[in-house]
């Protein structure tokens, strides 16, 4: 689709006549696809016939110099702004023009607020999230700044094709499509913008693509189960994965935070730190322990915390930075051992499949499976279909690893 321009020149109006004997000289803008009159913007310039003559002529005269570098400088600024606008309103141009530009207007500036806000509140990866929206975004445009009312259908579309082509995963793209829309949302509550005028509805969400599957099968998760390492990196790798594999599923956040104080006799509770102060009902998971979860927490007891991850003192900032060191780590040592032990490359995230997918194929009903990953009662998260009555949490538990 061809992206439209107005035409934009320097009126002399002389159809009503001021106070002063003079006549305005205003800005024209002439959309003629917007089916709406031509624009005129006053410049706060008053000439009389004669003076509009030599502006528009050769008049040398200071006076006559200094208008029309005037109107040159105001034309040039206009159609600057129509060059920054992806699609073009009378509406959009003259809260640039008139009023200024506005920086909370731009939607920059309210994604690097919202990151902000989102830093201090110490969720630093939602933070990391939309930092990579506001990147692929500024690539996308080229670094130009993206006014709301650029915000269209057509730019969502193209956004999209964009990111498609870059070689974004679908839940990538999925992801920065949300939190576009949060931003988008934003500037609705600020009446930057209206609902009403919102490109984000149903027929514009992208589209989800097949998810990865990740969960292992049953022959792969026995010798990651009974496997060994005299490399310490390898070991740690190996337990981590196991661990999250016989506790429910946990991710590395979660456990790296588990102390003496989420232990109880043989079992283990926590609350999932990505569900927390949000406005929902937290769900406490509470599961038994196995053979194998006792082993590793046996192996690396004596800090402060269960798994050698955290360190006493950390601030969240640095907790954060050493997880998301870790799980690169220990995805990079999975590799390895992949290649070790002779089956197809894993990481960590496929623990919490395997958990789920591994409890369904023993007949644990959907919603025992979603109170142990911590998922709300009925959710439709929840992998795995019922297939028959499951005996007590400990039963299950130990027959997560009697595997053949």
């Amino acid at each position: 689709m061809i992206r439209r321009r107005p035409s934009i020149s320097i009126y002399y109006d002389t159809r009503r006549r001021k106070a002063n004997g003079k006549f305005p000289v205003k800005l024209r803008i002439t959309a003629s696809w917007l089916k709406q009159k031509d624009k005129y913007i006053y410049l706060d310039i008053d000439l009389t016939d004669d003076e509009w003559k030599q502006v528009e002529g050769k008049g040398k005269s200071k006076e006559v110099i200094m208008i029309r570098e005037q109107l040159d400088r105001h034309l040039s600024d206009a159609r600057q702004i129509v060059d920054d606008l992806w699609n073009y309103t009378h509406g959009a141009f003259m809260d640039r023009f008139v009023t200024g530009i506005v920086p909370e207007k731009f939607v920059y500036d309210f994604f690097d607020r919202k990151i902000k806000s989102l830093i201090k509140k110490e969720k630093f990866s939602t933070a990391t999230g939309y930092k990579g929206a506001l990147s692929a975004l500024k690539d996308f445009r080229r670094n130009k700044e993206i006014y709301f009312q650029d915000v269209t259908r057509l730019f969502l579309e193209k956004f999209i094709q964009f990111l498609k082509d870059q070689g974004k995963a679908p839940a990538t793209i999925e992801r920065y499509f949300v939190y576009f829309r949060a931003i988008y949302n934003m500037a609705v509550q600020e009446n930057i913008v209206s609902s009403d005028d919102s490109p984000f509805t149903r027929n514009i969400k992208p589209e989800k693509g097949d998810p990865k599957k990740k969960s292992l099968p049953e022959s792969d998760i026995t010798k990651i189960l009974t496997y060994t390492s005299k490399d310490t990196r390898k070991q740690l790798a190996r337990d981590l994965w196991v661990f999250s594999f016989c506790v429910g599923g946990i991710n590395l956040t979660d456990a790296a935070r588990l102390t003496i104080e989420n232990v109880d006799g043989d079992g283990i509770g926590y609350t999932r730190g990505k569900t927390h102060s949000k406005k929902k009902i937290d769900h406490p998971i509470v599961l038994f322990l196995n053979v194998y979860a006792k082993a590793i927490l046996s192996r690396y007891k004596g800090g402060e915390y269960l798994l050698p991850i955290l360190e006493s003192g950390m601030s969240e900032k640095q907790r954060y930075n050493r997880v998301k060191w870790h799980t690169k780590k220990t995805n990079r040592m999975l590799s390895l051992i992949a290649k070790e032990i002779g089956i197809d490359k894993f990481t960590f995230s496929s623990a919490r499949d395997s958990f789920a997918t591994r409890l369904a194929r023993m007949g644990v009903d959907a919603d025992q499976i979603g109170m142990k990953l911590g998922h709300a009662p009925g959710s439709k998260m929840t992998p795995g279909y019922i297939r028959h009555e499951a005996g007590d949490s400990k039963d299950i538990m130990n027959e997560l690893v009697n595997l053949k």
